[in-house]
Parts: C-alpha cells; structure tokens; sequence
C-alpha cells in the first residue's frame, strides 16, 4: 500500500521530517546524496522521538542518549 506523505522538493538535502503514516510515526531522511529513507521515528532504548536528534551523514543520533541509527537498515 502507498501513502503519499511528503513532496521530495519538501525535504532539502540533509534533512530530516516527522510524519504520520496511518497512525504510526515515521522519520524520513534525505541524506547529502538525495536519498531519500524511512524509519520509525522512536528510539528503541529510550523510546524517545528519533526526529528530535540530529543528522550526521547517514545516521541519526539519539537526543537521549547518543545512540546512532543506520537511515538505511535502521541498525
């Protein structure tokens, strides 16, 4: 099933965007490339909102703790 939930001109190079999709929080990432990823915007250590963290290249840290997540696989 396909949800449209930004437009790609939306989410500038680097960024990142909370959105809702069917209820569910989700965090798209576009990385310097133009990449664009999704993920589910919690930390699953300290269930903290992940788009309240910062960027770093392919990566986005924890605002809790500092822990990083892969934009691609999540890991």
């Amino acid at each position: 099933m396909e949800h449209t939930v930004a437009i790609l001109s939306e989410l500038p190079l680097a960024s990142m965007r909370a959105v809702s999709v069917a209820e569910t929080e989700v965090l798209l990432v576009r990385n310097s490339a133009g990449v664009v990823s999704a993920l589910h915007d919690r930390c699953t250590h300290a269930e903290v909102r992940l788009s309240e963290g910062t960027l770093e290249g392919d990566a986005v840290e924890c605002p809790a703790h500092g822990a990083k997540f892969d934009v691609h696989s999540g890991r």
